[in-house]
């Protein structure tokens, strides 16, 4: 995938507030992080008895167009075994997308449909243009099979918060070709059932893929490969224990810490994903969100929980939710 940044300039005048000045900056930097907050036992214990923070979905999905039964299989199997990440293969992760904002920055997705990538809210924050490579795993050459789209929309959770990253959501609509062809290249990632929604994928094998830094405060944005990592989901109290009983939410999924594997800088939007053992179809559970502002290695990593919002994603796409 050969990434040709836009050299057009445009004159755009936008008139916002000044807080709304601050958040946007603060968004388009290399990732977003938060510092540690002491949080005391008590604290802890009252967050996780408190039925508000147990999972749960957003409202009853309305959506009637299936997802295609090719989502979620791989042509690979995973070794046992981004930060301290491997690189991936052809076919191996065939919805994660590669996403340029406005010619610059950088972020990843997952595609779900032909006509919807799903992210971060914090990755659309304020985004005119967005060019998105699907279908290959390295973003110095144009590969065959790959397809490149464009889109200036996007549906981003109306109750994002810049400040909390809560509802840290969002859907951008595209037009992928799904055929023959471009299978097994390209196909979506299969969405959480129904019956996934009060699953709190507690201390599961989960894998994350994307093209975000493979080292801290790296010269350069992203990965030119996409790398993928096996992580370990923990209790949300270990992220909680980190950040904060209030900036941590029920709508989260928690992983790590770890010494040498983590999602870093330009990992923001990439796909938590579990893996079926018995139908060898991969569902996206989470979406890199937010790490610790003192480092990407051993400190927890918190990602939206994608099983919260199926009823908003099916009301935007239109997409029925598996029972």
């Amino acid at each position: 995938m050969a990434v040709k940044l836009s050299c057009f300039v445009f004159l755009i005048i936008v008139l916002i507030t000044q807080s709304e000045q601050q958040a946007l900056s603060k968004l388009k930097m290399k990732g977003f992080t938060k510092p540690a907050r002491p949080t005391t036992q008590d604290e802890i214990i009252a967050y996780m008895k408190n039925p508000a923070n147990t999972p749960k979905i957003d409202f009853k999905p309305t959506g009637t167009y299936p997802q295609t039964n090719r989502a979620g299989f791989s042509e690979y199997h995973l070794a046992p075994q981004i930060l301290g990440g491997t690189n991936a293969s052809q076919r191996q992760f065939p919805w994660v997308a590669f996403m340029v904002m406005d010619g610059s920055s950088i972020c990843n997705g997952a595609v779900i449909s032909a006509d919807w990538i799903l992210t971060t809210a914090n990755c659309v924050y304020g985004v005119d243009e967005f060019e998105i490579y699907v279908g290959g795993v390295d973003t110095d050459v144009e590969e065959k099979f790959e397809q490149i789209v464009f889109s200036d929309y996007y549906y981003r959770h109306p109750d994002f918060d810049t400040s909390t990253y809560e509802n840290d959501i969002a859907l951008v609509p595209v037009n992928l070709t799904f055929n023959d062809y471009y299978y097994p290249y390209i196909r979506p990632i299969c969405l959480p059932k129904l019956s996934q929604t009060s699953n709190s994928f507690n201390k599961v094998s989960a894998v994350l893929a994307g093209y975000g830094d493979t080292v801290e405060n790296s010269a350069t944005d992203g990965s030119r490969f996409m790398q993928y990592v096996t992580l370990r989901t923990v209790n949300n109290a270990v992220c909680v224990a980190n950040y904060g009983s209030s900036d941590f939410f029920s709508t989260n999924i928690c992983t790590g810490p770890h010494p040498t594997k983590a999602p870093c800088d330009n990992d923001d939007g990439a796909p938590l994903m579990y893996r079926d053992s018995q139908t060898g179809r991969y569902t996206v559970i989470g979406l890199y969100s937010f790490g610790s502002s003192s480092s990407c290695d051993n400190r927890p990593v918190a990602y939206t929980r994608v099983s919260s919002f199926l009823g908003w994603i099916s009301q935007v796409t239109n997409l029925a939710i598996r029972p």
